[in-house]
């Protein structure tokens, strides 16, 4: 079990962002953990009461650990994006005054080899 040290200040920087009405719910969890770990509370207790992995836990603890109060309320959500982005406009404009036929002639118009801001024509 990895063991942390709490000083006041970390302490207090975990209720204030426990307080913090605009931080998910996935965040507070995180940082009741680490609240339950402060107390001595087992990694198997706290799996239990919140219904998450060991893995979790321990993943949670090692961020504190590594990145502090900052690393735990940074809210980190996959988003991609896509290659297409910065012809988007141009998609819409064409799709709109050409509609195309079917499905496969949107697919031929999307395609990467057609698609450059050297070749916007409407075909």
């Amino acid at each position: 079990m990895i063991s942390l040290q709490f000083t006041d200040q970390n302490l207090a920087d975990i209720g204030e962002a426990c307080d913090d009405p605009s931080l998910p719910s996935k965040i507070k969890c995180k940082l009741m953990c680490l609240r339950m770990h402060q107390h001595k509370v087992t990694n198997t207790a706290i799996t239990r009461v919140f219904v998450i992995s060991a893995n979790t836990v321990t993943s949670d603890i090692k961020e504190f650990r590594d990145r502090g109060i900052a690393g735990i309320v940074e809210i980190r959500s996959y988003r991609p994006s896509s290659c297409l982005e910065p012809f988007l406009a141009w998609l819409r404009c064409s799709f709109a005054t050409y509609p195309p036929a079917d499905v496969a002639a949107a697919i031929d118009r999307i395609s990467m080899d057609r698609v450059s801001p050297r070749t916007v024509t409407f075909l």
